[in-house]
This record gives C-alpha cells, sequence and structure tokens, in this order.
C-alpha cells in the first residue's frame, strides 16, 4: 500500500481558548486556536502512515456539528440536517477562520515539524451531491457551484502559501450523465461549471478526485456493467473503471489543462467492489480496478474503499472490504496484496480465470463488455 485517504472535520480540530490543552495560532494579526487533543492525534495517525512509505491524501469535511466551528457553515445552510456543508464564504469573519485552517493544517502537515507530512488535500466529498455531501439550501447550480469555487480557492492560496508542494483536489462522484438523488447536481456539469469559475477568476493548478464506483453501486462486476448505465460515450449515465478513459479523455481538452498545459492530476479517492455476490466477483473487480488504474498515465491515485466491511452498508448488498465484520480476510485481500508485486503474474492470472478472459489483454485493448438488463443480480 503506497497512498492512503483519511477524513478529518473541521469540527473535530477547531476550538477557542477555553479548550484544555488549545494550540494558538497566529495568522493574518489573529489568534486562532485549535483542538490540541485531536490535532495530536491525527499528527500519530499520520506520521505512523509515512513510516510505513504511504502517501497521505486527507479530506478535508465540515459536518457542521462542531461548537467551535458553527460560523464555518453556509448560511444558506444552517438548515440541514445532512453529513457534510458548503463552508461560508460570504462573512468576512468565517473568511478570516476558513483561512487560518487552512494555513495551519498545510503548515503543521508539511513535514517540516515532526507533524507528518499530507501530499494531498481534498475539498468536501461528492460536492455535486448537495444533500448529501455539500449541502445548502438553494437548487442552483450556478449558486453551489460559485461558493464552493470560493472556498476551494480560499484553502487552495492559503495552503499553498505554506507548502507549495502540495496539491489541492476537489471530489465528485460517478453520476455523469444520471443522478439517482434529485438533490445532487449531475457530475459532468459540476465539473463544466466548476472548471468555468476557475479559468475566468484566474486558473490554478487544482486537481480532479473522482469516485468511479460500479453502477448501481453494489453491481459486483467491475468488468461488465449494464449497458443502460455503463457506455463508451460522452452521454455515459455513468462512468465507472470500465469508461474511465471518457473522464481522462474530457480532461485532456485544452479548456481543462492546468496553467502549465498539462494534463491535471486525476486521483481516484474512493472506490470499492462488493463481495455480496461472490467473493471471486470482489476478487477480479479489485483486480480489474487496480490494472486499468495503473495503465493510464493521468491517474495519480487508486484508493480502495473499505478496509472492513460495514454492517450499515451491507444491508444494501455494499460488502466493499477486504476484510469480513469479523476480521478474516476475504479473497479479495489477497489478490490486492499481489497486484503491484513481484507476485502481480498470479493475481492477473486468477482475475483472468474468473472474467473468462486475459486480463492484460481485456485493459490493453480497451475491451468494453456490457450486459442487458440494469444490473440487478439475483
Amino acid at each position: 500500500i503506497k497512498q492512503i485517504v483519511y477524513n478529518m472535520y473541521v469540527d473535530d480540530i477547531c476550538a477557542d481558548a477555553s479548550v484544555p490543552g488549545a494550540i494558538p495560532f497566529e495568522y493574518n494579526g489573529q489568534t486562532w486556536y485549535f483542538n490540541g487533543g485531536m490535532v495530536n492525534k491525527f499528527d500519530s495517525v499520520i506520521r505512523s502512515f509515512n513510516v510505513y512509505g504511504m502517501q497521505v491524501t486527507m479530506v478535508l469535511l465540515n459536518g457542521g456539528k462542531g461548537a467551535y466551528s458553527q460560523d464555518l457553515v453556509h448560511p444558506m445552510a444552517q438548515d440541514g440536517d445532512c453529513p457534510g456543508y458548503a463552508l461560508n464564504v460570504e462573512d468576512a469573519d468565517a473568511v478570516a477562520h476558513l483561512k487560518a485552517v487552512g494555513a495551519f493544517l498545510a503548515q503543521r502537515y508539511s513535514g517540516h515539524f515532526d507533524c507528518g507530512q499530507v501530499d494531498n488535500w481534498i475539498v468536501g466529498n461528492e460536492v455535486n451531491a448537495r444533500t448529501s455531501w455539500w449541502y445548502t439550501n438553494s437548487t442552483s447550480l450556478d449558486f453551489n457551484v460559485n461558493i464552493y469555487v470560493k472556498a476551494f480557492r480560499i484553502l487552495y492560496n492559503e495552503m499553498k502559501s505554506q507548502n507549495a508542494n502540495v496539491r489541492i483536489y476537489n471530489s465528485i462522484d460517478q453520476e455523469w450523465n444520471r443522478k439517482s438523488n434529485p438533490g445532487s447536481f449531475l457530475a459532468k456539469e459540476y465539473l463544466d461549471q466548476f472548471n468555468y469559475y476557475m479559468v475566468r477568476e484566474g486558473n490554478i493548478d487544482w486537481g480532479l478526485s473522482y469516485h468511479p464506483y460500479n453502477s448501481p453501486l453494489y453491481d459486483p462486476y467491475a468488468w461488465n456493467g449494464p449497458a443502460v448505465w455503463v457506455q463508451d460515450s460522452i452521454s455515459t449515465p455513468y462512468i465507472t473503471m470500465q469508461n474511465i478513459d471518457i473522464l481522462i479523455d474530457y480532461m485532456h481538452q485544452p479548456k481543462f489543462l492546468s496553467p502549465s498545459g498539462d494534463v491535471r492530476s486525476i486521483s481516484l479517492a474512493e472506490i470499492g467492489f462488493t463481495s455480496s455476490f461472490g467473493d471471486d466477483k470482489q476478487e477480479a473487480s479489485v483486480a480489474y480496478g487496480y490494472l486499468k488504474a495503473a495503465s493510464l498515465p493521468d491517474v495519480d491515485a487508486f484508493m480502495l474503499f473499505r478496509q472492513t466491511d460495514d454492517a450499515h452498508e451491507m444491508e444494501s448488498h455494499l460488502a466493499l472490504g477486504l476484510y469480513d465484520l469479523n476480521g478474516n480476510k476475504k479473497p479479495a485481500y489477497y489478490i490486492y496484496k499481489d497486484l503491484g508485486t513481484a507476485n502481480e503474474a498470479t493475481a492477473k492470472a486468477r482475475a483472468s480465470e474468473i472474467i473468462g478472459m486475459d486480463i492484460d489483454r481485456m485493459i490493453s485493448e480497451n475491451v468494453m463488455w456490457t450486459r442487458g438488463g440494469n444490473g440487478v443480480v439475483n
């Protein structure tokens, strides 16, 4: 394992002077405070990952529940009840607080203060899923993208000022041209609008974090999705690992290039495959997903979700872990362990046997199998 993704909530790290052990941080003429107990825990975790040679990607979330981060919840999100809220970019004091958060985190985890090193930051999670992860009570695409762009640019500027080498990513889901939740925006239209504002207001070197889950999420076949949902066309309802090339090609357009003229860093920072319909399908899916990602030079990360099954998710046939609920390693654990190592040929042979075709050939020739129906597995 060379990369790991981890979540951090501003709710957990913000504090004030009254909190025992609070860490003061002087920034732009003001003193801000951070929760020493929580920050020290993150220090320990991040250092541990670094010791194992893992590059750390941290997802910065706003859970809206923290006593000392209420000012960071956008005024249009105050009435929500969601896992994630839009950051407040309307109020000057909140913007100053957000700037301090970005500067504190990038400085502390730059690798220069014995606190560990975070190389990549993702601003929010699947932010096109408005009613889930970047909540406001506005249904306007333009409004929601506009405030996300402002928050993104604030954090980008403050983090880059402390660590020029850090990468900052946005985050969208796989619902490219079809949304399963009426409270969401299409991933494609959100990405287009995000890029429009970025170019208009001064292009910066943002990266794209994409979650190419199967469609539907519980579909067990990463290499053979439902034809109705997964298509080899820019109009495809969903972009999964099967047709991820569509996204890569899309990001090659001149209007999407970085200020230096390069294709942006693309991180597949969350993806998982279920074993609910057979361990063998999860084995082959993990191998297919990893090898497909590894074959694409523009993809810089492939991070499996999750390590261990979650009982609640399993009610929806999402047994995504490499371990089961009892802590036992599933067959997918071993095939994942062999990928990218001297034992990769064994993993490839096993995946090819399950798929019924040589997996190297399937990927190198971009063979795209699809099947009829809507993905419901009996």
